[in-house]
């Protein structure tokens, strides 16, 4: 039960943060700014792996799971709470379009 929640912030999770990268940078840092997203995401990726690892080896698989389910959805209610809206150009008057 604790892996549906992780599937569904672990399909967000990759996405999301490389348009928004993508979005708030410039076309001379955008390479750096994703290599940098890109290197921490696989930092995370190594360390989060062995310390769940080592948690589901002293509790169990479900411990694991829920830490990791209860640490995405605090991460990403995190991010939709201070990110800035990025919509812009064609997007935007689409989005403006369909309001009125």
């Amino acid at each position: 039960l604790a892996s549906v929640p992780l599937a569904i912030g672990g399909s967000l999770l990759g996405t999301a943060p490389m348009a928004y990268v993508t979005d708030n940078t410039d076309d001379q840092t955008r390479g750096q700014a994703l290599a940098l997203l890109r290197t921490a995401q696989d930092v995370g990726f190594l360390l989060g792996g062995i310390t769940l690892g080592a948690l589901a080896q002293l509790t169990s698989i479900s411990t694991a799971l829920g830490f990791t389910s209860v640490g995405m959805l605090v991460i990403c209610t995190y991010f939709a709470a201070v990110a800035r809206e990025t919509v812009r150009g064609l997007a935007a008057g689409l989005l403006k379009a369909k309001r009125k």
